[in-house]
C-alpha cells in the first residue's frame, strides 16, 4: 500500500492468524458462524452498513458489508468465503498455524482466508480514509466448499449490482491471475447389495463395495486433461462388519468441466459407467416420476408377508429399475431384487419378466391370491418348511 494507507504488518500477521486458528469447516454451523462473528468485530467502528443474512439448510450465516460514501450505483464487489474444508482440530493436530521465512501455513489459510483477511484490511484502510470513487461491496459466503448452495442467489445479484468483480481466492504460480473456472458437477452414487455372512452364506451375497469399486475405476477413467475435464471420487463408505458382505456402498463425485459445450454434452447424453456384477450403472438429473415411484411403490420386505396391495407390472418394473440417493437417480438394471428386497421378491421379479417376455399388457392388474401361489410354490421349491403365510386359502 502506498503512504496513504499505512501498513502494520504485525497486527496484519495477528489478523490472519486470529482467522486460521478460527476453524470454520462447513457443516459446522456453529464453527462456521463464530467466523463470521470475527469478520464482522473487525469492522465495528467504520463507517459502513452491515447486513448478516441469516443462514439457511443448516448452515451458517451470509455476511454484505457495503461501503456507500461514494453514493449509490455500479461499484466494486469484492467477493469471499470463510469456510474451509479441515475438520475441528486441524490446526492443533497435523496443520498447525505457523511461519517459516515468508510463508505462512495453517487450514484454510491459502483457501482461502489470508487473501479474504488481506482484502478485507485493503477495504478497511479505504473506509478509514473516505477514498472510495465508487461504491464497494463486499460479501462473505459461507458454503463455497460445497458448491455455494445457499449463497449462489446472492451472489449473482450482487454481481449484476456491480461493474467490477474481485474473487480472493489465490493465485496460480507465479502470480498469474484466474479469469474463469471451470463448471462443477456434483453427484452422489449408491450401489445396493445383498448381505451375507461372509463364511457360511458367501455364495448368497453380492457385494455393493465390489461393485462401487468397478465403478470407482470407471468415473476415474473419464479424466481427460486434453479436454479439460477431471472426475474424482472423493469420499466413500459402506460396509457394517467384516463378516458381512456388505449391502451399501456411497461415494461422493466432482466433476470439472472446461468449455460450455462439454457441459451441455454432460447434459444432453447421461454418462454410463461400464458393466458390473448389477448391471449398467447410469448417472441421470432426478425427476418427480422417480420420487413419485419411490415414495408410493417401494415395497416392504415381501419375506414373510402377503402382498397387501394391488401392484401394477409397469409400475413395478420401474421402481426396480430406479432408485433416487442424494440429489439423482441411479438405476441399477439387472437386480430388481436389490430394490424390493429378499428372495421373495426376486421371485416377484422373475415373474413380472415372465410375463413381459409372454408379450402380457404392462397394465394387467397382479391378481393377489394368485400371486401369493406363485409365490409361496417357488418358496416350497427352495425351503424344506413352507413359511406361516403360504397358508391354503
Amino acid at each position: 500500500m502506498s503512504a496513504q494507507y499505512p501498513v502494520d504488518l504485525s497486527a496484519m500477521l495477528e489478523g490472519i492468524r486470529r482467522w486460521v486458528v478460527t476453524e470454520s469447516p462447513t457443516r459446522d454451523r456453529a464453527a462456521v458462524n463464530r467466523m463470521v462473528d470475527l469478520v464482522q468485530s473487525d469492522v465495528a467502528g467504520l463507517d459502513v452498513s452491515i447486513e448478516r443474512i441469516p443462514g439457511q439448510n443448516g448452515l451458517a450465516d451470509n455476511l454484505v458489508i457495503r461501503n456507500t460514501a461514494a453514493g449509490e450505483g455500479p461499484g466494486i464487489l469484492l467477493l469471499s468465503h470463510i469456510d474451509t474444508v479441515h475438520p475441528m482440530g486441524t490446526v492443533n493436530a497435523g496443520l498447525p498455524f505457523r511461519r517459516d521465512g515468508d510463508r505462512l501455513y495453517g487450514p484454510g489459510l491459502y483457501d482461502m482466508k489470508g487473501g479474504a483477511y488481506l482484502a478485507l484490511e485493503a477495504f478497511r484502510q479505504v473506509a478509514k480514509a473516505k477514498s472510495a470513487k465508487m461504491p464497494v461491496t463486499y460479501v462473505f459466503t459461507p458454503d463455497e466448499e460445497i458448491g455455494s448452495p445457499t449463497s449462489r442467489n446472492l451472489i449473482e445479484t450482487e454481481a449484476r449490482r456491480a461493474r467490477y468483480v474481485l474473487v480472493t481466492e489465490p493465485a496460480r504460480d507465479g502470480g498469474k491471475c484466474v479469469t474463469s473456472r471451470k463448471g462443477v458437477g456434483r453427484f452422489e452414487v449408491t450401489t445396493l447389495g445383498v448381505p451375507a455372512h461372509s463364511g457360511s452364506r458367501h455364495q448368497d451375497g453380492r457385494s455393493a463395495i465390489k461393485e462401487m469399486a468397478r465403478q470407482v475405476l470407471a468415473i476415474e477413467g473419464l479424466t481427460n486433461y486434453e479436454r479439460g475435464v477431471t472426475t474424482t471420487v472423493g469420499v466413500i463408505s459402506g460396509g457394517t462388519a467384516p463378516n458381512v458382505i456388505p449391502q451399501h456402498c456411497h461415494i461422493s463425485v466432482d466433476l470439472r468441466v472446461r468449455d460450455r459445450d462439454l457441459e451441455a454434452r454432460r447434459h444432453g447424453e447421461p454418462g454410463t459407467a461400464d458393466d458390473g456384477e448389477f448391471g449398467r450403472l447410469k448417472l441421470e438429473p432426478s425427476n418427480d416420476r422417480v420420487e413419485e415411484l419411490r415414495s408410493r411403490l417401494v415395497i416392504p420386505r415381501l419375506a414373510g408377508r402377503r402382498c397387501r396391495r394391488r401392484l401394477w407390472l409397469q409400475d413395478l418394473r420401474l421402481v426396480a429399475r430406479e432408485v433416487v440417493v442424494g440429489d439423482g437417480a441411479r438405476v441399477l438394471r439387472r437386480r430388481p431384487s436389490l430394490v424390493l428386497g429378499g428372495r421373495l421378491g426376486l421371485i416377484l421379479l422373475r415373474q413380472i419378466a415372465a410375463a413381459r417376455r409372454a408379450g402380457r399388457d404392462r397394465r394387467e392388474r397382479c391378481d393377489r391370491t394368485t400371486l401369493r401361489h406363485r409365490l409361496c410354490e417357488r418358496w416350497r421349491r427352495g425351503q424344506r418348511q413352507r413359511p406361516s403365510h403360504c397358508e391354503e386359502s
